[in-house]
């Protein structure tokens, strides 16, 4: 009669460690989907303001979306700092501009759908950007520009072009942080993760527990 006790108590012990396993990969599984939607549900926490250039020439609606512009703006700065140590600092110097010029027509897509195609526009841009309270970019964007007119009139040496591509990373790093701020994560690029989630959820393998029953005596079971 005990060794029918412990059968039974071992077989409800192997149940419930079944039931464990399945309820870890069930957390684990919630915990990749809860990152994902925690995306999706943040709400905007800042109203946007009327876009600032309406009407001029130089503005035209956006062809490429902002997450383009602001990753060809850090693989051009990644491109400064390469040809910086290269030994050809003007030609880093120009390419730090152009991720300027990228990063600023980032914000703006991604605010109110618009790109400025001028030099004189992205300045007056700057400037709003900043009257408005968007976002005050002008000592960096000032930065970037003495650059652009480096490249043209080289006269700086290579530890005042670091500088000034430092600045264009902390340009970069600022209007990341004001598109956050103001459209939090859109739901579009965030797609992007469906796929990760569902392969992490297919990949993930809850540990193996092979279940070993005791040999029960013929004896005892037909007792």
């Amino acid at each position: 009669m005990s060794e029918k006790v412990s059968v039974s108590l071992m077989r409800s012990l192997a149940l419930s460690i079944v039931s464990l396993t399945e309820l870890i990969e069930i957390l684990l599984t919630l915990t990749l989907l809860s990152s994902f939607f925690e995306v999706i549900v943040k709400p905007k926490k800042e109203r946007i303001p009327d876009f600032p250039l309406k009407g001029r020439s130089d503005v035209v609606i956006a062809e490429t979306r902002w997450e383009l512009r602001l990753a060809r703006a850090k693989s051009r700065l990644s491109k400064a700092y390469k040809l910086l140590s290269e030994g050809l600092e003007d030609e880093a110097g120009e390419e730090a501009w152009r991720a300027c010029i990228d990063t600023v027509n980032a914000l703006s897509t991604a605010l109110w759908g618009y790109e400025v195609r001028s030099h004189h526009g992205i300045s007056k841009l700057v400037d709003k950007l900043k009257e408005v309270g968007i976002i005050d970019i002008t000592t960096e964007y000032g930065n970037a520009e003495s650059l652009h007119n480096n490249y043209y009139d080289p006269h700086f040496g290579k530890m005042t072009i670091e500088s000034n591509i430092r600045q264009v990373e902390r340009l970069i790093d600022k209007v990341e942080d004001a598109i956050k701020k103001y459209i939090g994560i859109k739901l579009i690029p965030r797609l992007t993760l469906i796929p990760e989630i569902i392969s992490e959820s297919i990949l993930f393998k809850p540990p193996t527990i092979k279940l070993v029953y005791p040999k029960i005596p013929v004896s005892v079971v037909s007792g």
